[in-house]
């Protein structure tokens, strides 16, 4: 569970946040939702062992793209709460995390899965 949970919060993270540089705030929320909208198709992915181990490449790099975005979060100084805000009302986000959250809790309950995807890198 903790690949899962880690890979969530950086897509979370991603999602409340703006970028910094020529990136929009627009042009970065549209990023995060086609990152989470990948991490739901390769979890939607999973049925067994073989399909957990052609998973597990696709999540390390998942979990290099959001290394990126947590490191052009961090510079940035924003107002957290209003872009908390601004994700809760938005209906893709609120549909994305729904549907990551079904996806997730699948492969979660996968034991063939959780057996392959447990010997990925801690932090995941």
């Amino acid at each position: 569970m903790t690949v899962f949970k880690s890979i969530m919060a950086a897509c979370l993270m991603a999602l409340l946040f703006t970028s910094c540089g020529g990136d929009s705030k627009e042009k970065v929320l549209a990023d995060s939702k086609d990152m989470m909208k990948e991490m739901i198709e390769i979890f939607n992915s999973i049925t067994d062992k073989a399909s957990a181990e052609a998973a597990k490449p696709k999540l390390e790099a998942l979990k290099k793209k959001g290394e990126e975005m947590k490191k052009r979060l961090e510079a940035l100084n924003l107002d957290k709460k209003a872009l908390d805000e601004e994700a809760k009302n938005d209906p893709e986000m609120q549909k994305l995390a729904k549907d990551f959250g079904a996806a997730m809790m699948k492969v979660a309950m996968n034991k063939e899965a959780q057996e392959v995807l447990k010997t990925m890198q801690p932090g995941l």
